[in-house]
């Protein structure tokens, strides 16, 4: 495999780039497949139709395929850029990336539809991979957000769970404008709503992918609680979706430089990573349009960007795919990364130079396949390294790797950004105390009462509706006052504490929960527990407190437990109220020591 990329800026760079192409083909053994992928300025187009017969007529075999791009990217350099950007004379209007297999071969497969049926791409897609053989990678290159992609993904995810899946959404206007409507390049023709996947296949052929973020939560967790389609949310935390923007980043309700909060993600968890989803527009009635999906109940953080931090990441992950010694990277990074870190945006590519020839660009929202998931993210860079065969050579170490050097504004960021997360990490310590003293007892660090009667009514309205059983137990200590009377308070909370540590002994499931109720009376919980099961935990709690050997002249103290086991009819007051009337049975009637059920 051999892979190299030409900057075009005129027809006669097309008639050089040819013939160098040409010679990097004769060089090669053998050829099975060539891919020409193509980066083009939106004011490129009869450019583009130059290069396309020039590829045609020296090429007549390869796969032309492409996006109009507002940034690209050759050999961690930036020789395209939007003709808007300001200080980029001299950048090319075309980045041709020539990609020569040995023993593999590319198909492309074109999913244009008038509805954007996301069901339909999907299965069409699956469709042309199981008409390959030894399918390896898909690159997905797709137009615009009103493909619902979550549906999209779900039809992929089930099919092809061993891909390596990678690609984003193209659009060439300009980064500081943000998304207007990308344009794909399939051959002769060109698509304005829909996506191409250009899929790689060959026995040899071997493909890896790594990912980087950077940044880093701020602020409290909130709850996504109304949506309106996948990418669009209109509720957080049951208040408007503008109004927490407008009160944690402090824009007004009209706001339309998207750029003042464009480095201010929401954050959420998918897959054991986190994922980002940056504000590309709002609608009139308050409802803020995202980069990618969101779903109700979604438990989302602000976050901000720490540019040491990103490029740190992005080293990490360029150490990965160095290992792996690839003949050939593809990145694909957010363009609203580049706006971010700006001069900065060079440093973070800079280490592929050492690795292997490169190419790609920078997109709307990234796509990752992680943990057997086909998602979207934003403020992501996703490098993807191809070999043919076994590594051909040892493994060669890269230079070391430099703390990156930030100027002028990124500079200041940093340093702000910094002062920003020591503050953050420094919020989250003291809030996760007094979390602690609010939902713990401070003797035993048991749940505390409100915190047990709030698990209460989460999880017995989940127990039965889906018919699982759920039991309650009540414990006090037996004559309890006579050993604070008799050998002090202190020795009262030894006692205490030694029936707290019996519970958690005897209750370790995930979903028994033992608490204080208060004084020295104590709840369990026990989740998916019917009577039986319930009493025989009784039964075990009561012989240890009877062995607990705390009192100074060896006596012992003993226990009484009640046990209340769940019904349709229950709500959480009438399960509380069976329970103490079945401690009640144990101690009064049956003897102390004992064990009643309601």
């Amino acid at each position: 495999m051999k892979q190299v990329s030409y900057a075009i800026q005129t027809e006669t760079d097309i008639a050089s780039c040819m013939e160098k192409a040409r010679k990097e083909q004769d060089a090669m053994p053998r050829c099975s497949s060539v891919l020409v992928q193509v980066f083009v300025r939106d004011d490129a187009a009869g450019l583009l139709d130059a290069l396309r017969c020039a590829v045609r007529a020296s090429f007549p075999q390869a796969r032309f395929v492409g996006a109009y791009v507002a940034i690209g990217i050759a050999d961690a350099d930036v020789p395209l850029v939007a003709k808007q950007v300001p200080n980029r004379e001299g950048a090319a209007k075309i980045l041709a990336a020539f990609q020569f297999f040995e023993t593999s071969h590319v198909t492309l497969y074109c999913g244009e539809d008038s509805d954007i049926v996301p069901q339909r791409i999907g299965e069409g897609f699956i469709e042309a991979i199981r008409k390959e053989k030894n399918v390896r990678a898909a690159q997905i290159l797709l137009t615009d957000f009103e493909l619902d992609f979550l549906r999209f993904s779900e039809v992929v995810s089930k099919a092809a769970p061993d891909l390596v899946i990678f690609g984003g959404w193209t659009g060439c206007t300009d980064p500081r404008m943000y998304f207007g409507g990308g344009r794909l390049i399939a051959e002769d023709e060109e698509i304005e709503r829909g996506g191409v996947a250009i899929l790689y296949s060959g026995e040899e052929l071997a493909v890896t992918a790594e990912h980087s973020f950077g940044w880093r939560p701020l602020g409290h967790t909130v709850t996504i609680t109304k949506i309106d389609g996948p990418c669009c949310v209109v509720e957080i935390d049951a208040k408007p979706a503008v109004q927490f923007f407008m009160r944690y980043l402090g824009v007004d309700a009209g706001w339309n430089d998207l750029m003042d909060i464009l480095s201010f993600p929401l954050c959420v968890e998918r897959s054991g990573a986190t994922l980002a989803r940056f504000i590309r527009g709002m609608r009139p009635d308050g409802a803020v349009l995202l980069g990618g999906d969101i779903h109700v109940g979604d438990a989302v953080r602000l976050s901000y960007g720490d540019p040491h931090a990103i490029v740190r990441d992005a080293m990490e992950a360029h150490v990965k795919i160095h290992a792996f010694q690839p003949e050939a990277v593809q990145v694909v990074s957010c363009l609203g990364r580049q706006s971010y870190l700006q001069e900065g945006m060079l440093q973070e590519l800079a280490l592929l130079k050492q690795i292997a020839p490169s190419n790609g660009f920078y997109s709307y929202s990234e796509i990752l396949y992680l943990e057997g998931d086909l998602m979207t993210t934003n403020m992501t860079l996703v490098t993807v390294g191809m070999r043919e065969g076994a590594p051909k050579e040892p493994l060669c170490p890269l230079p070391p790797v430099q703390q990156p050097v930030f100027h002028n504004q990124t500079s200041v960021i940093a340093h702000l950004v910094h002062f920003i997360g020591t503050i953050t990490e420094e919020w989250e310590e003291a809030h996760t105390s007094l979390l602690h003293f609010a939902e713990r007892d401070d003797l035993t660090g048991l749940m505390n009462r409100r915190m047990a009667e709030r698990e209460l009514v989460r999880v017995l309205p989940e127990a039965i509706q889906a018919g699982r059983p759920l039991t309650l137990l009540m414990l006090d200590l037996d004559n309890f006052k006579h050993i604070n009377d008799t050998y002090g308070h202190a020795m009262g909370d030894r006692a205490l504490k030694g029936l707290a540590e019996v519970l958690k002994r005897c209750t370790r499931t995930a979903t028994d929960m033992p608490s204080r109720w208060g004084g020295d009376e104590f709840i369990v919980i026990l989740g998916g527990a019917d009577e039986g099961r319930a009493l025989s935990i009784a039964d075990r709690i009561r012989a240890e407190v009877k062995a607990l050997d705390i009192l100074p002249d060896s006596s012992h103290f003993t226990a009484s437990c009640g046990i209340a086991t769940a019904c349709d009819s229950d709500t959480s007051e009438t399960l509380f109220r069976r329970v103490d009337q079945a401690l009640y049975k144990a101690k009064r009637i049956k003897g102390k020591g004992s064990v009643a059920s309601a």
